[in-house]
């Protein structure tokens, strides 16, 4: 079975998507990565869910979901911080 490392090498030059621990998405072009699973995106855009809570008029509270998108640019993710899915 090939190395996480191997199966990481296919993907230079693409873009991918990356789910980090505080459950925040990366999507960015690959452009290194090392043994400790270190990545760098380029033009990478971040996804982050958002709850906000509106107070209705009868006292009560309604939470609505929203996503809130983000450009970062060149971005380097510490191997620790990514999901290790396979």
């Amino acid at each position: 079975m090939p190395s996480k490392n191997a199966r990481l090498q296919q993907w230079i030059n693409y873009r991918i998507r990356v789910c980090l621990q505080d459950s925040r998405m990366l999507v960015g072009s690959l452009l290194a990565f090392d043994r400790h699973m270190n990545i760098v995106l380029a033009d990478a855009e971040e996804f982050r869910k958002l709850k906000i809570r509106h107070k209705l008029a009868d006292g009560k509270h309604q939470t609505e979901e929203k996503e809130v998108k983000r450009s970062v640019g060149l971005m380097m993710i510490r191997g620790e911080r990514s999901r290790q899915e396979t």
